[in-house]
């Protein structure tokens, strides 16, 4: 999942919206004395969850001690050591406390020892003082799981509660807000939600909610004001361009599901975009497939899906979406050391599209839940890859929320396409690649004409890299490597496409480049290898 800004999610969300607000749970935290009994039950937590379920084995004595580096941030005298058997804190040249170090496994006892750490460093340091136990989670925590890897991260408790909103869904209303020169502008109304129900319209400005003005106030306020329990009722007075008299309207809060997929119709093709991987996201995508047949009927031609940007999201639904367009075949495989995250996932029979042609848009920001999907529908013949090399994550993220509220974000396995390569560091190759500099789209669909040995080769390589290998992935990586700063690269990209869809002869040629003209891929290499776990 890719981190975003508070301010950003929330100019989305109020369409991507989140649960009821918690503020009483959250201020409860934040006025906690620092290093209480809650504080101990937090880092217990999170230490043993690390422990049992981090894709390798590590030890909670070093990520108690990779937490400890985060009191620097916020007091750069306070350092923390564990020479032998025991935990030094040191305030500049001053030793403030020696604690005796815990079994490098005892999650309760390095909970403890932080604790114990936590309120040495406040006695001494003003700055670590006046922090706070919100903050001072924060920094330990951050700076315990950046020790680990770029992708698992601790989130706090009032963004957790975001994430989890754009993740399920929300009581909300369904529209899409931006501040504007003072004014909260709807920028967008979801069909079919409360608020077309009720006939906001785009363009519409929110001044009161509830009878209580919203001048001045932050819009993560605002935000929380329109949230709320499903079946719950909010008055709305609207401003309304043309109209004299603000418009009070009455919206009955509903469950509301994020938009990830949106369709359009390019001719008697279908295009798809999906954004996120989100709860639903499989159904919209199954929405968009039925609508486009019921508009086009016999003349679809094919479906472009198109993954560019879109940053991942939840594995099940990568799996429910590869599943909607494949009968059979193996969608991901994905490997940990913890015996549930060690997964085979497979298709069951029925495809959606009765085998319609397809072509996946893909780039470099292309990512997770994504990948998986573009792996997917590539290794087994039911797609053409079209773009540059995807961003090549490659790892599954479990989440688990904390005492606090807040959530814990870690890599607990990677994941492995049908072929068998790992996509970690390395990503989906396109069957077809437009990041060649000054390439246009003829030219991209002439290069079928000479694909080679070499093009096999390629493929052959890529699909032999069964573990991580940055050194070997770099220069596979390079034969497709776009450049993000050629925004022409994405017209180009459905150029390439309409022309495979509406030429059979071109479709099935780019088919043959990735996979060969008898079978998707050779014998899957063994994933269970103890190299991986």
């Amino acid at each position: 999942m890719a981190r975003h800004s508070v301010a950003a999610a929330l100019t989305l969300v109020l369409a991507l919206g989140a649960a009821c607000a918690e503020t009483g749970q959250r201020a409860e935290v934040i006025t906690r004395p620092i290093g209480d009994a809650a504080s101990t039950d937090v880092y217990r937590a999170g230490f043993r969850y690390i422990r049992d379920r981090y894709v390798r084995a590590v030890t909670v004595r070093d990520v108690a001690l990779g937490g400890f580096k985060g009191l620097s941030t916020l007091d750069n005298q306070i350092s923390v050591t564990a020479p032998a058997n025991t935990v030094n804190v040191q305030h500049g040249t001053r030793r403030l406390v020696s604690i005796p170090a815990p079994h490098p496994q005892d999650h309760d006892g390095w909970a403890r020892v932080t604790v114990s750490v936590i309120q040495a460093s406040a006695g001494a340091s003003d700055a670590i003082g006046r922090a706070g136990g919100e903050k001072i989670q924060q920094v330990i925590l951050s700076s315990a799981l950046a020790s680990l890897d770029g992708f698992s991260r601790y989130v706090a408790p009032a963004d957790a509660r975001e994430s989890r909103a754009l993740r399920n869904g929300y009581g909300g209303i369904g529209i899409t807000v931006q501040q504007v020169k003072g004014q909260l502008k709807v920028v967008s109304v979801m069909p079919g939600t409360p608020a077309e129900t009720a006939g906001l319209r785009a363009d519409d400005a929110i001044v009161r909610i509830a009878g209580k003005p919203i001048a001045g106030l932050e819009l993560r306020d605002i935000v929380q004001q329109l949230r709320g329990p499903e079946g719950s009722r909010v008055i709305l007075t609207v401003a309304r361009a043309q109209v004299v008299q603000p418009l009070e309207l009455t919206v009955v809060r509903r469950h509301i599901i994020p938009v990830a997929a949106i369709y359009r119709r390019e001719g008697n093709i279908a295009y798809i975009q999906v954004t996120r991987f989100l709860q639903g996201t499989a159904r919209q995508v199954e929405r968009a497939v039925n609508e486009a047949k019921r508009e086009l009927g016999r003349n679809l031609a094919g479906i472009i899906l198109d993954l560019r940007d879109d940053p991942g999201g939840l594995l099940d639904q990568a799996t429910a979406v590869s599943d909607l367009f494949l009968s059979e075949g193996r969608i991901v495989s994905t490997i940990g050391r913890h015996p549930e995250s060690q997964q085979s996932y497979d298709a069951s029979a029925g495809d959606i599209a009765a085998g319609i042609p397809m072509v996946i848009l893909v780039n470099s920001r292309t990512a997770s839940s994504s990948e998986i999907v573009a792996a997917a529908l590539q290794d087994n013949r039911r797609a053409v890859v079209v773009g540059s090399n995807t961003y090549g994550k490659g790892t599954v993220q479990t989440v688990f929320t904390l005492p606090n509220d807040g959530e814990l974000i870690l890599t607990w396995s990677r994941f492995h396409a049908p072929s068998g390569y790992a996509l970690e560091g390395l990503g989906v190759l396109p069957n077809l690649c437009t990041a060649k500099k000054g390439a246009n789209a003829q030219q991209v669909i002439r290069s079928l004409a000479i694909a080679d040995a070499r093009t096999n080769q390629l493929f052959r390589q890529w699909r032999s890299t069964s573990t991580p290998n940055p050194a070997r992935a770099k220069p596979l990586r390079a034969n497709c490597a776009a450049d993000p700063s050629d925004t022409a690269r994405r017209e180009i990209d459905l150029q390439v496409a309409k022309a495979l869809l509406t030429e059979p002869a071109l479709y099935q040629r780019a088919l043959v480049v990735a996979n060969g003209p008898q079978s998707a891929f050779r014998a899957k290499p063994d994933l269970a290898d103890p190299e991986e776990q």
